[in-house]
Order: structure tokens, then C-alpha cells, then sequence
């Protein structure tokens, strides 16, 4: 399971079951109800993704990226989009910033992601969509080629580092820090 455990204790369905019961009487949701909203909207996002493909698990097959560059992705979209997802249902996201940041799923390789974004100074709401527009229009098994485009795209110096390099550095933060610098000198 990638999802730490929520503070306030309580499961995600019983985080569900309050959500809703808070949308319906006009009340603000807690961090960890939209935590909640928001990871039922990264699984419905990879119900629209168009698939064609069965993925390893991550780091089952050395030098597979496939998987994680697809989570990576989802989880981004699905931190930027479920605000939309949540209006539909008569709420409203007050905690979207942190989610962005510091959101429960796929903690690791979602900072390292936000990083690259803040020194590209790119906007994440355009990224999100833009992974979204991927995740649905490019099969899964081209997630890794995505994203190292991607990578390539909006950084300065990312030519020379290999997509296994760049791709094991994000899903692993080995190297990480130390690629940011040399992209963005």
C-alpha cells in the first residue's frame, strides 16, 4: 500500500462515508477527506486511462519503468484534477495545495516530480492536465518514453543522462538532487 495512514485515524472508507455525509450539509472537508477524494479520483482516472498493456510491479523487473512513470503521472493528474471531481459532488478542495506537495500517494517520486517542476518554474495545474491528456491518449506501456520527454522537454541540460538514469533516480531518489543541479545550472 503507498498510502500513509490517515491522522485522523479512520479508515478511508469511513473518511469517504464523511466526506460525503460534510458535502451534503455545506461543511469544509478535512485534509484527510479530500486525501480520500483524491485517491478515489487516481483510481478513476486509471479506469479512463486507455491501458493495452499488463505492467510489472514497480521494481520487479530491473531497469522496467513502465509502471512507475504511469503512477507517477496518475498520481500528479489525479492531485490536480480531483478538485473538479470534488465540485461535482457539491464540494469544494480548501487543501489542494498540500495535496500537491505533500499528498499520501507515491510520496517519494511526487516530491522528487514537484522539485523538477518548481526549478522549471512550470505551472502544475497545465502539467496535470497535460498528464491526464497522456494517461488517456497513450497506451501505458509508453508511460516511461512519456515521461523522460517530458523531462527532456522542460529542462536545460537533461541530454546526456539516459532514460533508465533519469527514470531509476525518480522512482528511487538515488542521484536525484544532484540531476536537478546539473538539468537547471
Amino acid at each position: 500500500n503507498t498510502y500513509k495512514k490517515y491522522s485522523s485515524g479512520k479508515s478511508p472508507y469511513e473518511n469517504l462515508i464523511d466526506a460525503l455525509e460534510r458535502i451534503r450539509a455545506g461543511k469544509k472537508l478535512t485534509l484527510d477527506q479530500e486525501l480520500t477524494i483524491q485517491s478515489i479520483d487516481h483510481e478513476l482516472l486509471h479506469a479512463k486511462a486507455k491501458k493495452s498493456c499488463a505492467l510489472n510491479k514497480i521494481g520487479a523487473v530491473a531497469g522496467d519503468y513502465k509502471r512507475s512513470s504511469m503512477e507517477t503521472m496518475n498520481e500528479f493528474a489525479s492531485r490536480i484534477r480531483y478538485n473538479s471531481f470534488l465540485e461535482r459532488l457539491g464540494g469544494s478542495a480548501k487543501h489542494q495545495k498540500s495535496i500537491i506537495n505533500k499528498g499520501n500517494g507515491y510520496a517519494g517520486s511526487e516530491k522528487r516530480l514537484n522539485s523538477f517542476l518548481d526549478k522549471a518554474k512550470l505551472d502544475k495545474k497545465k502539467v496535470g492536465a497535460e498528464f491526464e491528456k497522456i494517461l488517456t491518449n497513450v497506451s501505458y506501456d509508453e508511460m516511461d518514453n512519456q515521461l523522460f520527454e517530458f523531462f527532456k522537454k522542460h529542462s536545460k541540460n537533461v541530454i546526456g543522462d539516459t532514460k533508465e538514469d533519469v527514470l531509476k533516480a525518480l522512482e528511487k531518489g538515488t542521484g536525484w538532487t544532484s540531476m536537478l543541479k546539473k538539468w537547471f545550472r
